[in-house]
């Protein structure tokens, strides 16, 4: 999806971004919880 920064679409590569990484973060929770 790098292209979105490429593209000059600086508000849209930061939301793919963020969206990305809360992503991460989530199932990084959720595998800690059920350990």
């Amino acid at each position: 999806m790098s292209e979105l920064c490429w593209s000059g679409n600086l508000q849209g590569c930061y939301a793919h971004r963020v969206y990305f990484h809360t992503m991460a973060q989530l199932k990084i929770a959720v595998y800690l919880l059920q350990v």
